[in-house]
């Protein structure tokens, strides 16, 4: 999982952390907490997908973001 990628993709695109977890309908601090890997297990699948379409993510970087260690 690269989430520093995802936060560069964020900042890029001008989506903020708040706009992120409106999307996913989570709080500021859960979308935090998952982005930052603070007691989460990271994101779900179809949370995945929403932000892949959201930043218009390739599969490539969809894959490095939510599945490469």
């Amino acid at each position: 999982m690269d989430y520093d990628l995802l936060k560069v993709k964020m900042k890029k695109n001008k989506i903020t952390y708040e706009t992120m977890a409106k999307l996913l309908g989570l709080t500021l601090n859960g979308f935090a907490n998952k982005i930052n890997q603070c007691n989460s297990s990271g994101f779900y699948v179809d949370e995945a997908n929403l932000i892949r379409k959201e930043l218009n993510l390739s599969q490539e970087e969809a894959f490095t973001i939510f599945f490469n260690n």
